[in-house]
């Protein structure tokens, strides 16, 4: 389950102020009067915070990762098929072989094709 870049933002930031205010009202044994003078089992809660928020981070960083590698390796799209997309393209009236086809995605919603067929001599569309 991925969380998206703001969502886990807002989780996080609350995330901060409960622990920080768990460490204020709770991890003070004389009262929240008083400044937190001596370390304390409580003051643990920062750290475990700090980690679950990390890890709560990369998680909802990784379909971003995931989506610029794929723009940047300029790779096939996903939702296309390409057995299926060379078979359709194959059965296009006065193609005869289809030697290279190429698809990719420059960026989101702009799909590229460049493909190498030889067409039946004197066909006309």
């Amino acid at each position: 389950m991925y969380f998206s870049f703001y969502s886990a933002d807002m989780i996080m930031s609350i995330g901060l102020i409960i622990s920080a205010l768990v460490i204020f009202f709770v991890g003070n044994p004389n009262g929240y009067t008083d400044d937190v003078t001596e370390w304390n089992a409580w003051h643990l809660f920062d750290p475990i915070a700090t980690y679950v928020f990390s890890i709560t981070a990369l998680l909802s960083t990784l379909p971003v990762i995931k989506n610029a590698l794929y723009l940047l390796m300029e790779s096939a799209p996903s939702q296309i098929n390409m057995d299926q997309f060379k078979a359709k393209f194959q059965k296009i009236p006065g193609i005869l072989i289809l030697k290279r086809v190429n698809v990719w995605e420059l960026k989101p919603g702009k799909v590229c094709l460049l493909a190498r067929a030889t067409v039946q001599k004197g066909y006309k569309r």
